[in-house]
């Protein structure tokens, strides 16, 4: 998705996870040894959810309006 607000990049593993929300446009997201260490071994997904949030009042109340894609890759953690 271009010019996204955020982009949320999520790594899974078959035990924990790593969750970084981060300002559109970043394309680099570094992780703490002590963030990857609540992961396991083993087959894992990598998700990358750029999105965007819009408000927009219609008859008198706030909707909120996003507008997101959700890659996934499969990754193997060592």
């Amino acid at each position: 998705m271009r010019n996204a607000d955020s982009v949320i990049f999520n790594l899974i593993s078959p035990i924990g996870s790593v969750t970084k929300n981060v300002t559109g446009g970043t394309n680099l997201v570094t992780c703490s040894a002590s963030e990857m260490g609540g992961l396991s071994a083993g087959q894992g997904n990598l998700q990358i959810v750029p999105y965007n949030i819009q408000s927009a009042v219609y008859s008198r109340k706030t909707l909120y309006l996003i507008n997101e894609t959700v890659l996934i890759q499969s990754v193997t953690l060592n």
